[in-house]
Formats: C-alpha cells, structure tokens, sequence
C-alpha cells in the first residue's frame, strides 16, 4: 500500500488473471474505467465503472468514501490510469492499482467484456422481467386503450428527462415515488421510461406492493417512435404532489422485511459511517427537491429509481455497504427491495425531521485562481470542456470545445502565446483545467462560475469546433442527428440481449437462481405478489 498523499513512481500492476480472482473474493473493490464515457461504452470490464480522468477529481471524494478501499484503474494502455493513479494518492487514497495491458489485456486474458452504459442495472432489470414475468403493453396496444380513458400513464424517468421528452396524456413521477403516489389508482398503471429498465422496475415495484393493474410499456419511448406514435416536448405534468397513498409504506415495510432489510436508527447509521474498515454510502433516495430542502449530514442525493438504475455510477465500490434515508418509509424500503436483490448488503433509515438541514455545497476546487467575468478579453481563445452535449446545443460564441483528459495534444496544436479562457457549466472543471494549462506554461484562466450565470442571449448553437473525437459520453439514440431509429432498435437489441450474457458469467453479483428463490419467497408471503 501506497503512503496517501505520496504517489509512487509506478502504480503498482494486476494481472488480468489477478483481477478476476479480486472480482470473486467478496472483499471490496472499486474497479474503475478512467477511459471518457464514449470509450467506455464500447467495451468495459463488467463491474467497472466509468469515472474519467477528466472529472476524477470532482468525482472521487462521493465515488470512494474510504481512503483504504482497494482500487484498480482501467485505461487503454495510454497512461490515463497512471495519471489517475498518482492523483488518487495525492487525494489520499493509498491503496491503488493499474490493470496491466488495460482493456485489450482483460480481454486477450478471454474474460467477457460488455458494451453499454450501467450495464449491471440494465442487464439486473432484465433478470427481474424474466423471474418476476412482469407484463407489459406495447406502444400499439396502449395508444388503442387511450380512447377509453381511465389510464394513467406514469414517466419512471427523472423529471429533467420528463420536461424534455414524455409519452401523451402521461404525468412525471419517478421511479422510488410510484408506490408513494400511485399504490392505490383506481384502474389501469402503465408505467414507462426512454427504453426497458426504469418501465420494468417501477411496474414491478407497484405489483411487488399489491397493485396488479399495472404494465409496463414495452421499449418506452423507443417503442413509441418505432411504432410511428407521437410523444410531446416540454411538459411539466407530475404525480408526485398527491398525498402518500394509502398502505404504501406497510407494503414497502412488508417487502424489506420479507428479504430481512435490517431499518437502522441515528445510532446505527453513525456505527455503519464510523467504521474505517469498511466503505459506506448513505444515500438520500427521496427527490432532489426534498433533499435540497433538508438532508441527513453527508447524505447524497440518489433518487430510488435513479440510484437502482444506475448503481454503478453511485456506488463504484463493489461489496461496500448502502444505508439509504427517506422521511416516509416508502422510497427508502422500496430502493432496498431491489438493492438487496442486486447484492447489496444494505440499511434503511428513516430520517426525523429535526435531524434534517440544507446540504452543503459541492466544495470549491483547490485552485491558485479566482477566474474572469464576461465580457472576455478580445484575444481570448475560448476552449468548452464541459459536457459535449451542453456545447453542442448552446455555447460562448467562438468556443471550441475538448476533454480535459487529452488537453496536452489540444495544445500542441495551439499558438503558446495565446491567453486561454476555459469554460464548463458551473466552472469547477474547467478550473481545473485552466490549472493545467498553467502547469504546461501557458496563459490560462477559467470563466468564473461557469455558463450557468451567463444570460441565455450570450450563447450560440452554431460554428462548433471540436479540437478532440466525441466521445466524453453516451450520445443516447435520441440525441442523434440522423439514423435515430435504427439506433433504437440496436439498443433494444442490446438491452434485451443482456440476460443470456449475464446468466453466463460468473463474476455478476445477482445469480438468477437467488432472485428466484427471493421472488418464490414474496409471493409465499401474505399480501405480496
């Protein structure tokens, strides 16, 4: 083990072999893909998450909650993992490791590799359709039903993703809230999301807690486009300002118990937090609204159905513990119904309302300069390095866009004596890139506070300029410019194509024949399903 804050001269190297072995001693592990997103997503290790060098300083401290936790760093043999290691030690984590020859090594070692983002929550969503048998509604038959009324149609997305696309006649209500808000409608739910997993989940949790009229919209959004049928843009409709319906939280108390979820008090989760030999989450599932209004101290905010859905991104370290918190005993029993059934080893807490108070902000970056206010300097050359979409869509007039991660090859391109003004959203990364111009000898600032400030006249959507390949994250089949629908249908293949992958190897933490026996188990219980 590495002394924290003194990185080696070489991080020490796994075999891919080795690797394996660590995937299946059932001791903690954050294997990490410093790769960007958009070269993750075409082949990764299964258990590995993605935390790019570009963000890793902004990401680690929430990602890896214990300086000691063991670490093994994936790249493409082209020194992203060395970087990222002798950051980590300098950060304090003192026990990390390079994958020798990187991707291509694990796979010339013959282990499996996935393509894909949030494969383990995808392909876990998949395995529960198959034991659970959850039903469904195709996009065709649902828009025959519309006519008839009396079905209420429930978006399990985040409500960002709601306002920006939604099915007709549907309200938002993400996926930890469905049985909060919806256990007791009087007639038909379908539940549905942009794809399977989230549409799955939520009509699963409904049934679980004793609706039965409940479906799931096969293929979500993309079923809908495929179909020919129309979604709209922009709404703000939303289930979650009703009333906690009646008998939600014995139904969500019902189903933790039934998988023996221990519900832990103040001193509990304190214990849990406390102790060095073990990393713990404590995740706040209810709403972003209600967690910015008041949270435990140190709480992350994961939505239930966001955190289900995307597991790996909120708690990277493999075998590490989750306490998840909510104030009405329901999204927090329900988020560990699935949680434990993914192979967590997990608590539920339900916070009082005088332990409660505002969060505290995201920590300033520890950088030697302040920035700059608009209007720029003339001269300025304006470099984006926020998220490739955001750029895409609005950008300062005249700003070329990169990654951070590959910053030394955007300059060498570059004239040393221009000033460079870097930009991101909330100015936190591109700070720390200004940083690292500096320490390449150039003239670097940041734009202070980022683009969420600027007013919406100073942006620009046209000359983008794009120093780097594209690939710093997953550009969805909707945010194509072209050949949307045949995106559609490869990810739908891919999705659907999981289950038989997953079943096959050894190192996925749910085994199908014990979600089957937990499930045999429910519906030998009194009042599940």
């Amino acid at each position: 083990m590495t002394p924290p804050g003194h990185p080696p001269a070489a991080a020490p190297r796994v075999s891919a072999r080795d690797l394996h072995a660590m995937l299946a001693d059932g001791r903690e592990l954050a294997l990490l893909d410093v790769r960007e997103t958009g070269v993750h997503i075409r082949q990764h290790i299964f258990h590995a998450a993605s935390l790019p060098l570009s963000t890793l300083e902004l990401c680690a401290g929430p990602a890896l909650p214990r300086k000691t936790t063991r670490i093994v760093l994936v790249d493409d043999e082209d020194g992203l993992a060395a970087t990222a290691s002798r950051r980590l030690c300098l950060m304090g984590y003192g026990n990390v490791a390079v994958l020798e020859g990187g991707q291509a090594g694990w796979d010339a070692a013959g282990y499996a590799g996935y393509s894909g983002l949030h494969v383990p929550s995808k392909a876990f969503g998949e395995v529960v359709e198959h034991v659970y048998d959850t039903p469904s509604i195709t996009a065709e038959e649902l828009d025959a039903l519309g006519a008839s009324g009396g079905v209420l149609v429930l978006d399990s997305r985040s409500e960002e993703e709601f306002h920006a696309m939604s099915m007709p006649g549907a309200a938002s209500c993400p996926g930890g809230e469905l049985v909060a808000r919806a256990l007791r409608h009087d007639g038909l739910v379908v539940v549905n999301c942009a794809g399977r997993t989230r549409s799955i989940m939520g009509a699963q949790s409904l049934i679980s807690a004793g609706k039965h009229d409940v479906r799931a919209l096969k293929n979500g959004l993309m079923g809908q486009r495929l179909a020919g049928l129309p979604f709209h843009h922009g709404r703000c409709e939303t289930h979650v300002d009703r009333p906690l319906a009646e008998g939600a939280a014995p139904a969500a108390a019902r189903l933790a118990s039934a998988l023996r979820i221990a519900v832990i008090g103040s001193e509990g989760v304190h214990a849990l937090l406390a102790d060095a030999t073990r990393s713990c989450y404590l995740f706040d599932v209810r709403l972003p609204g209600a967690w910015r209004a008041g949270t435990l101290p140190g709480a992350i905010s994961a939505p239930g159905g966001q955190l289900v859905q995307q597991t790996d991104a909120y708690a990277p370290v493999r075998n590490a513990r989750i306490i998840v918190v909510d104030t009405d005993a329901v999204q927090a029993p329900m988020t560990a119904f699935w949680l434990r059934q993914m192979g967590w080893e997990v608590y539920i807490h339900r916070a009082r309302a005088d332990a409660l108070a505002p969060p505290r902000p995201a920590e300033a970056v520890g950088v030697d300069d302040d920035g700059v206010r608009l209007p720029l300097a003339p001269a300025a050359r304006v470099i984006d390095v926020g998220d490739s979409r955001q750029y895409r869509a609005r950008h300062l007039p005249g700003a070329a866009w990169t990654v951070r991660s590959r910053l030394a090859q955007t300059l060498a391109g570059m004239p040393a004596d221009v000033p460079l003004v870097f930009t991101c959203a909330d100015g936190r990364l591109s700070a720390l890139a200004a940083a690292d111009a500096r320490a390449l000898g150039r003239d670097a600032t940041h734009l202070r506070g980022g683009l969420r400030d600027v007013g919406a006249d100073s942006f620009t959507a046209g000359d983008p300029r794009y120093l780097t390949a594209i690939d710093d994250v997953w550009y969805r089949p909707y945010d194509r410019d072209s050949g949307v629908e045949e995106a559609m249908r490869d990810y739908l293949r891919w999705e659907t194509g999981l289950l038989e992958r997953v079943m096959a190897d050894a190192t996925v933490p749910f085994r199908y024949e014990e979600i089957l026996a937990m499930a045999g188990s429910l519906r030998g219980s009194a009042g599940l399903s």
